[in-house]
């Protein structure tokens, strides 16, 4: 298996503490982490990790052209 087609899933649990300083703040915008979702990031969090679990899994071709292209597959007609 080839790191290109792989990804991860990762559930991490532990306490949210609220990155106040403003050197806080601007150290997360260097680390490798993306928002989903668009908009306003008005609150910068950290988790202070208590777990950590999760799984590898291989990507499939067709969903990965979809994440590329910012588009929603589509459903599968048999």
């Amino acid at each position: 298996m080839t790191t290109s087609r792989m990804a991860w899933s990762v559930v991490l649990k532990g306490s949210a503490v609220r990155l106040d300083s403003i050197e806080e703040v601007l150290a997360s915008e260097d680390l490798p982490l993306f928002p989903w979702q668009s908009g306003e990031k008005n609150h910068f969090m950290r988790i202070e990790p208590a777990e950590t679990s999760g799984r590898s899994f291989r990507i499939n071709g067709a969903a990965r052209r979809h994440y590329l292209r910012g588009t929603k597959p589509q459903p599968s007609v048999e």
